[in-house]
């Protein structure tokens, strides 16, 4: 509007893929296929998107529709972000829990149609929460986030404990901010050093692991100790990121590692990728 009270901007996209896997006739004649030949079309992502601000420039909104296969719907993001000052914003609904730099970059400025097998394991996903973020010029762009959100996975609605996850993440970039997409036509010279952190203590699903149907068994695997109370699992999840741009080449590479800890009722899990 002229007055700059309200800005609607209304966008989507979408990606499509085929995907087909296809057997010799030798290789099924000789009884060694590993599967019938099958052939389809996906709609990975289909996508509207609306965002702007209200009353004033510092109130930004965003909501985003998505209706594929690949990223969960509905609703995949609705949030407010206040901008007090550069260093100090606010945003509040559900979003991307800042966790990896893949995962944060948006589905439409990555090379492929999916994120890394890596970052689909280890990235937390989407939740609702409150994240203040911001960014300090200290000897170079430093970006910062902090958040808090209801850990119940990103299908949730509702919290499904009294816990919370808890993630941050901080980059510093000292020759300048790099794009969040992956390429850059730009022909400079960049790099990017990052690091993110999360926890969560959640209601173990040890039961879903071992893929038990039966009620009695899996009620037992949830309470181990006998208690009366579902076992809590606490999970930290650490990740280093390392963003390089010599000249037209861009250089991207993640570290992940993850602890389960189910505390006194077994022995804890690890893994990295």
């Amino acid at each position: 509007a002229p007055s700059n009270l309200f800005l609607l901007r209304l966008g989507g996209f979408f990606q499509g893929s085929f995907n087909g896997q296809f057997f010799s006739e030798e290789l099924v004649h000789a009884g060694g296929t590993m599967g019938e030949s099958v052939s389809t079309f996906q709609l990975r992502r289909a996508r509207l998107e609306l965002q702007g601000h209200v009353i004033s420039k510092i109130m930004k909104y965003r909501l985003a529709f998505e209706f594929g296969t690949e990223d969960p719907g509905p609703v995949l993001e609705a949030y407010g972000d206040l901008k007090i000052f550069k260093p100090l914003q606010l945003r509040f609904g559900r979003q991307k829990i800042p966790f990896s730099r893949q995962f944060l970059v948006h589905s439409a400025y990555q090379h492929f149609t999916e994120r890394s097998e890596v970052v689909r394991a280890f990235a937390p996903g989407w939740d609702l929460g409150l994240v203040l973020h911001g960014e300090v010029d200290w000897l170079g762009p430093v970006t910062y986030q902090f958040g808090i959100f209801n850990g119940a996975g990103t299908n949730a609605t509702v919290d499904d404990n009294t816990d919370f996850l808890y993630s941050a993440r901080m980059v510093y970039e000292p020759l300048g901010k790099i794009p969040m997409s992956e390429g850059d036509s730009l022909r400079s010279w960049a790099i990017s050093m990052g690091g993110s952190f999360a926890y969560n203590l959640c209601p173990t699903d040890l039961h879903l692991r071992q893929g038990e149907t039966d009620s009695k068994k899996a009620a037992a695997l949830r309470d181990s100790d006998a208690d009366g109370n579902v076992d809590n699992v606490g999970v930290f999840l650490a990740g280093a990121e390392l963003t390089a741009r010599i000249s037209i080449l861009l250089w991207h590479s993640e570290f992940f590692y993850r602890l389960e800890d189910p505390g006194a009722v077994g022995p804890g899990r690890d893994f990295w990728g």
